[in-house]
Parts: structure tokens; C-alpha cells; sequence
């Protein structure tokens, strides 16, 4: 049954021309929204799909054609006006307000984003970790060629949950009978969503599923891969974040100086590579993160040349932390 139900979502989706004015732009959206409730969003059922079915589940099909679209139908995501013949002035840019579609359309994106961070905390299973990171990326960087402005809330939005994931980490750590802890990004209202998914101009009663899901982060593991795969997102992405807004930087900063004292190897090396982009690009921070970034280096480069002997994770947080004095940012 389900995949006949991905089948008459996919015929939606094909029968879309990718015109920013095709009628069918809100029953494409609403196809794909359907896609992402039916079948990534129980974090649970997607690990089990894909563990029993791998690229033939259906999880994974509908990670393919949410990412077909992004690249052939982009409007449904980010819906742009027709051109006009008329170039606006700077300071008309500058001063425009946005308009109604591009604050439903930054309503779904958000939404959309929201929803494959989840898939980022579950065991990767088939390659769906790099999947959604490439969906992701390819998503914001469309994005970025359209409309900076939602590119920079977006990634702002991405560097916040970064921050907020460094915060839960040390948090169940310290206090492992904490509990689940909910990670408050990216969330949207469901009102906003059913408006961004609705066509305006029907008279036709639209009947639409929207369901709030939060993201509880449950244990330390799950956390782990939620900062490794958002790193990896920005990775790709920082030049045009730190072009953008350097407050965020800032935020990028903290954030991987705190992979490079508590991450696991994994986590470490792609925060070593992010900062080596930042540093060539923007050159080095401010000096209190720059004495916090020098001193996690040194207590790395020391656990390096001991053979990382006898070590895991506790007694690696507890040398680190004995060391190490992290800036408030």
C-alpha cells in the first residue's frame, strides 16, 4: 500500500512544470510533504525500513525524489517571482520587504531542514546520513542563489542548533540521569506550514495532514552524530556563512573549538577541517577564542603523541577539561 502511495505523490510531482506559476505548486508541496510525514519522520520506522529494505525502502525512495526535486523543481521549495525586465536599485534591494511566498516558502525550507536533522541523530544505515546531508547542502546552496536573506536565517538557524547540541552534549554528560533533551530548532508552527502548503487562490476546501514532531536528543550517541552530521553541513557551507554574518562565525568557532576537546575522532577531524577553511578564509578569531582554540590544539596534539594510550571518552573529557579554559560565546 505505501507504495502506492508514493506512487500517486510521485505522479503529483512529475505533473509539476517547475514554473513559479504552475497551479499545481501547492500540490507539489504538499506531495512532498506527504513523502517526509508518511515516511521520515518516525525515527524508527525509517531505521527499520532501511535496515530491511536499504534503497528500497521507502524511506529512502522519498529521500531521492525530495532530492530529485530540489535539483529539477527548485520553485517548489523556494518559490521566485517571474522576472521582470527592470533591474531594482541597491537600496531598493536593501530596504524591499519580503513578500508573503518567500516567508511561506523560508516556512517550508525550515520545516523540510527540520525534518532530515532528525534522520541525522538515528545509526546510519545504507548511506541515508550523507544522503540527507547532501540534501541539505544542495537545498541551502539553491537557496543562496536566490535569496541570501533566507540563506542567512536558515544558517543561522543551523549554526544555533549546533550551539545548542554542544550544550545538551555536555549536559548528558554530566548528568546522565538528565533525561531527553529537546532541541528547539527549526521548529515552525503548524498553522504556518498548513498556509505554506495551501493554494491561496482555490476556493476548493484542501484537507492537509501537518503533524509538530520535536527532536529529543536521548543519549550522548545520538548527540554525537547530530554534531557530526551538521558539521559536516556546514563544512561545505562555511565560506558563504562566514561571508554572511559574523556573529555565526563566532558561534562556528566555540562550537568546534568544544568538537576538538569532547568529540570523538570522527567529530574532531571534520571540525579540524572546517577550521582550516575558516582560518584561510577569514583568518583567526577574537583572542579569547583564539587562547581556548590554541589550548585545545596543544592538549590534542599531546594525546596524539601519548597513542591516545588507554584512552575513551570520560578520561578524555576529564584531560581536556583539566586543561582547557572555554571563552563564553
Amino acid at each position: 500500500m505505501s507504495k502506492t502511495q508514493i506512487a500517486q505523490a510521485v505522479k503529483v510531482l512529475a505533473e509539476y512544470s517547475g514554473d513559479a506559476d504552475d497551479k499545481n505548486l501547492s500540490r507539489g508541496r504538499i506531495a512532498i510533504s506527504y513523502l517526509v510525514n508518511s515516511f521520515l519522520t518516525d525515527v524508527h520506522m525509517v531505521s527499520e525500513s532501511l535496515n530491511k529494505l536499504g534503497q528500497q525502502s521507502e524511506a529512502y525512495m522519498s529521500l531521492q525524489w525530495c532530492q530529485h526535486c530540489i535539483k529539477t523543481k527548485p520553485d517548489l521549495f523556494l518559490c521566485t517571482p517571474t522576472p521582470t525586465d527592470t533591474t531594482p536599485a541597491l537600496s531598493q534591494l536593501r530596504s524591499r520587504e519580503p513578500t508573503l511566498e518567500a516567508k511561506l516558502s523560508n516556512v517550508f525550507c525550515s520545516w523540510f531542514i527540520g525534518r532530515l536533522v532528525r534522520l541525522l541523530g538515528i545509526p546510519d544505515v545504507e548511506g541515508h546520513q550523507t544522503k540527507c546531508i547532501n540534501i541539505i547542502i544542495q537545498l541551502l546552496q539553491m537557496i543562496l542563489s536566490r535569496d541570501f536573506h533566507i540563506f542567512r536565517q536558515l544558517t543561522a538557524e543551523l549554526v544555533g542548533a549546533l550551539g545548542d547540541l554542544v550544550q545538551i552534549s555536555e549536559k548528558l554528560w554530566e548528568t546522565p540521569a538528565a533525561g531527553s533533551q529537546v532541541l528547539d530548532k527549526f521548529l515552525v508552527s503548524v498553522d504556518d506550514l498548513r498556509e505554506s502548503l495551501i493554494d491561496a487562490t482555490s476556493d476548493q476546501d484542501q484537507e492537509i495532514s501537518v503533524v509538530e514532531v520535536k527532536l529529543f536528543v536521548q543519549d550522548t550517541d545520538q548527540c554525537e552524530r547530530l554534531q557530526l552530521g551538521i558539521t559536516k553541513v556546514i563544512q561545505v557551507l562555511i565560506t558563504d556563512i562566514s561571508m554572511m554574518d559574523v556573529h555565526q562565525l563566532r558561534i562556528v568557532w566555540g562550537c568546534l573549538c568544544c568538537h576538538l576537546e569532547f568529540g570523538e575522532c570522527d567529530l574532531k577531524v571534520t571540525s579540524l577541517s572546517v577550521l582550516a577553511t575558516i582560518i584561510h578564509d577569514s583568518g583567526f578569531p577574537l583572542l579569547d577564542i583564539m587562547e581556548y582554540f590554541l589550548s585545545c590544539v596543544e592538549a590534542l596534539i599531546k594525546l596524539l603523541l601519548s597513542g591516545c594510550r588507554g584512552l575513551d571518552t570520560k578520561q578524555e573529557r576529564d584531560t581536556f577539561g583539566g586543561e582547557v579554559c572555554r571563552p563564553a560565546w
